[in-house]
């Protein structure tokens, strides 16, 4: 029979510090039934969450980035004190307002989660409406290329005196793939591709499918997504 949840160390590579950071813990390896049930606030996902709860014996881990504040009460749709008696939930009120948290620290807290649940004998099922932490979950954290000021300063300074169309252009030949992905209005994204190929001398796209290539924090035998007819 296989382990639920097992890990497995993954090799690290030689001379890339984003490497080193992000494979510093063990891959995740899960075998068994991990259910996700996602979409925004206030559309019926906490009756149907105990629903599921009740028929595939479910802890429940909050996938939610206001659910995990604590005193945060006002419009965050947490469950009442009934429901968390009912089913035991997972990463509720579990930091102050003043301290952050993000998807990095998300990956983190789910894995060990889903490992104790898995652990007694039950399934997890994610709920919530936070995007950027399934994503993360599922492929991986980008790690951030560092930019000096400089560097944004003269980007900025060239969008100035240019205009964005320029900028968009100027895109367009050194990172092509990323161009076609944004819109010409894109102004945020326009400049941060612009500002990451003169950080490295590598395209925004080819960053990103290096980090494609990374094994997952979590790695799940099968996966299902299924979106019911509207």
């Amino acid at each position: 029979m296989k382990n639920p949840a097992s890990h497995s160390s993954a090799p690290e590579q030689p001379g890339n510090e984003n490497s080193r950071h992000s494979l510093a813990a063990p891959v995740l390896h899960v075998q068994s039934l991990v259910i996700v049930l996602a979409g925004p606030t206030a559309i019926g996902k906490t009756e149907l969450s105990f629903a599921i709860a009740d028929h595939f014996d479910c802890e429940i881990i909050s996938m939610d980035s206001v659910q995990v504040y604590r005193y945060m009460n006002i419009g965050s749709a947490k469950p009442t004190p009934r429901e968390l008696a009912r089913v035991h939930h997972h990463l509720i009120d579990i930091v102050n307002p003043d301290e952050q948290y993000n998807a990095a620290r998300f990956v983190r807290d789910c894995r060990r989660a889903i490992e104790k649940i898995c652990a007694r004998g039950k399934t997890p099922l994610l709920t919530g409406g936070t995007g950027l932490y399934l994503s993360s979950l599922l492929n991986g954290l980008f790690k951030t290329v560092n930019v000096s000021d400089e560097i944004k300063a003269g980007v900025k300074k060239k969008l100035k005196n240019k205009g964005l169309a320029a900028l968009y252009q100027e895109l367009q030949q050194i990172d092509p793939a990323t161009a076609q992905r944004l819109h010409p209005n894109d102004r945020q994204r326009i400049l941060r591709g612009i500002e990451i190929y003169q950080a490295t001398g590598v395209p925004w796209s080819t960053h990103l499918l290096q980090q494609q290539k990374q094994p997952r924090p979590i790695q799940f035998a099968q996966t299902v997504r299924h979106w019911p007819a509207m």
